[in-house]
């Protein structure tokens, strides 16, 4: 089904290139490199994206939201390829670029915000990872459910930096919380 579904990508890819639909093309990059990604081929997957940047750039500016998850994508598979500094340049990059098109309550921002925090938590920046989820924390609740699957997620890594910080009790009430 993956090599179906990648022939099909990259003949979707084809036709919006011969058809000049540069933003479909890079959309089209983004979900070949998922598709990489998903069958095993991270690096491969990098590789892709970091095309797909550079033809966004050349075509209509990086300053389009599509870069945004194209540099979230990126983010993501450079930590778990253990390219951390890689990564925190392109999640930092990612974060600024939401702020810039959409501002900093943005549900983009805030998506980009914990994916950094979450890599200062790889990184043992404590301080600064809480200080990012807890900013995650105040627009979260102010707009979703307390139940709801994202806090639960955010009340799980708010427990995982307090019980990396040594705050046994705090991290406790956030676990509770989180299940």
């Amino acid at each position: 089904e993956d090599a179906v579904a990648d022939r099909l990508f990259v003949q979707a890819m084809q036709l919006r290139r011969h058809q000049g639909d540069d933003i479909g093309v890079a959309e089209n990059m983004l979900d070949v490199a998922g598709l990489r990604a998903d069958g095993g081929k991270p690096e491969e997957a990098v590789r892709i994206l970091r095309d797909a940047l550079s033809q966004l750039q050349l075509k209509v500016g990086i300053r389009h939201p599509l870069a945004i998850d194209m540099l979230r994508s990126l983010c993501s598979l450079e930590r778990n390829i253990d390219e951390l500094d890689n990564a925190v340049r392109d999640c930092r990059a990612s974060l600024a670029l939401a702020r810039e098109l959409h501002g900093r309550d943005h549900r983009a921002s805030i998506d980009a915000n914990r994916q950094l925090a979450a890599l200062y938590v790889d990184q043992g920046r404590y301080s600064e990872a809480e200080t990012m989820f807890l900013e995650a924390y105040g627009w979260m609740r102010a707009r979703l459910d307390p139940n709801h699957a994202e806090m639960a997620r955010l009340y799980n890594s708010i427990s995982i930096v307090a019980w990396e910080r040594g705050d046994d009790q705090r991290a406790l009430t956030f676990m509770q919380q989180a299940v």
